[in-house]
């Protein structure tokens, strides 16, 4: 462009019926320079547009999941986070129905950000429980000081290191070099304790080994 102007200005360019002609000195200042500069613009644009080679296709197969499929997958997953991926490919067969459940949980985990944990483990409210607290709800503090409150833990005498292994898939986890030697019945010691709130701590003591406290009830 800079050159054109350069031209227009020493009178070698003339614009006329969309083209750019050599101009006669004579009509070098009929040309203003808003005409020259979107005419120069207008050419450019043409010139770019017609040589631009088209955008190269996206290398494989097209996804199968979309938008609609994620926000299907999200819904889902919050409703119910246990959920298989099997269950999900039977209640929408319509929309999961070509997809696998390999590409769903990969989905799940890796876009959608759900990745699959063992759940954790919370006491449940038992009705046994209730009742013990309705049977003494109306006790005192001094009542419940003359509680004696015992516990007990059990060591087990041998050492445990899970690990990892990269096994083929040829190979029988129970090869010898792929598996891991444990004691099936290891001994153990087990630690009892009391307390109360009338004689605080009443001591710990060490039961003999492999026997409970309650192991004879």
């Amino acid at each position: 462009m800079d050159n054109c102007i350069t031209r227009w200005k020493h009178g070698q360019l003339h614009h006329q019926a969309g083209a750019w002609t050599t101009a006669p000195p004579g009509i070098r200042a009929a040309i203003p320079k808003t005409t020259l500069l979107q005419g120069v613009a207008s050419s450019a644009a043409a010139c770019l547009d017609s040589n631009i080679p088209p955008r190269k296709p996206i290398p494989g197969r097209p996804g199968k999941t979309t938008k609609a499929t994620d926000k299907l997958l999200k819904s889902e997953v919050l409703k119910n986070p246990q959920i298989s991926e099997t269950e999900l490919k039977k209640a929408h067969p319509i929309v999961l129905g070509n997809i696998s459940e390999q590409t769903i949980q990969n989905h799940l985990q890796k876009e959608l950000c759900f990745p699959s944990w063992s759940p954790a483990k919370n006491p449940l409210l038992m009705k046994q429980r209730l009742e013990f607290a309705k049977k003494y709800q109306k006790w005192t503090a001094e009542d419940w000081s003359k509680v004696m409150w015992s516990d007990e833990s059990t060591f087990r005498c041998v050492t445990v290191h899970q690990g990892r292994v990269r096994r083929p898939v040829s190979a029988s986890c129970y090869d010898s070099m792929f598996a891991k030697k444990i004691v099936k019945h290891p001994e153990f010691v087990t630690l009892w304790g009391c307390f109360s709130g009338e004689c605080s701590h009443g001591g710990l003591y060490f039961l003999p080994k492999n026997v409970t406290m309650n192991g004879e009830r």
